[in-house]
């Protein structure tokens, strides 16, 4: 066998390239700290009112928690004073207030309501909040609600097996203006405690500015149980609601903390605070999908 013999130039290459790759190996393999800033923490308001029913007239308080703080548990904010106020407008610049003062539930913590607000259409409704000697406020309006037209269902077969597909139907108005959140939810009992109640999966955003003045039918992809019973709600809503919960929705599906950020629409006014006082005017209808 022939003896290979290497220069000194040689060796020393293969020297330089032995360096080269233990660097490599060794960069790959090295922690890197990465000092992820602290955002200020914010207060963050969910509050509701709507002519379904007084339990889901509420308001939620909590605080924003950092991505990478250990507890992802409710913060919620127990101590505020929490007023909302009902108003009917007389005139321009005149409006006519009632107050109503909401209450701490002691097994939610930040969760305030009064069992005597129910809201009601063409009315102005206003959040007063004092937290530590800071003041927050939101507005919102109660619209008319658009009535359901019907639920019809239709059956199809996979194999031997019935299923139903449902379609909604209702009359959009001819005047401008109107913004939508669409639920439903798989109950025998039309009344839930809270919003957070319906999934989220059920749950539609959409508004009539591409679609005005038109009867609507709406059916869904999906396909439900002969004799399961479905309750369904079309909730009318104000552009600023309708904002946040779009700004809400389209952060919800941006890919994560780690994504370019989305800023919410919020419309409580304050420093350092995020959220909304929503006015939903809801109606609802029900169905039992049968053969």
């Amino acid at each position: 066998m022939q003896k290979v013999t290497l220069s000194i130039v040689q060796k020393f290459r293969i020297f330089l390239l032995g360096i080269v790759l233990v660097q490599l190996t060794y960069s790959c393999t090295k922690d890197i700290d990465i000092a992820v800033p602290q955002d200020d923490e914010k207060l963050v308001v969910e509050a509701y009112v709507t002519n379904l029913a007084p339990n889901l007239n509420y308001v939620l308080l909590s605080k924003t928690i950092s991505y990478f703080h250990p507890d992802f548990s409710l913060n919620g904010v127990s101590t505020a004073d929490v007023k909302i106020k009902e108003g009917k407008i007389i005139a321009p610049g005149d409006t006519t207030w009632k107050s109503y003062s909401l209450k701490t539930n002691a097994l939610i913590p930040g969760f305030y309501n009064n069992d005597s607000l129910l809201g009601k259409v063409g009315l102005v409704y206003k959040l007063e909040i004092w937290l530590d000697n800071v003041y927050y406020s939101s507005y919102t309006t109660l619209p008319k609600t658009v009535p359901i037209d019907s639920l019809t269902q239709q059956i199809v077969y996979n194999g031997v097996t019935p299923r139903a597909f449902l379609t909604v139907h209702f009359d959009e108005p001819q005047s401008q203006g109107q913004n939508y959140r669409v639920m439903y939810r798989m109950a025998k009992d039309p009344f839930f405690l809270a919003w957070g109640d319906v999934p989220d999966s059920t749950q539609t955003f959409f508004n009539d500015d591409n679609s005005n003045g038109v009867y609507r039918h709406f059916t869904y992809p999906r396909t439900f149980q002969i004799g399961d019973t479905l309750q369904y709600y079309l909730a009318n809503m104000d552009r600023t609601t309708y904002n946040f919960w779009e700004s809400y929705q389209n952060a919800r599906q941006n890919g994560g903390p780690f994504a370019t950020p989305i800023q919410l629409r919020s419309s409580v006014k304050g420093p350092r605070v995020i959220g909304a006082l929503s006015g939903y005017s809801v109606a609802h209808k029900q169905i039992i999908f049968k053969l």
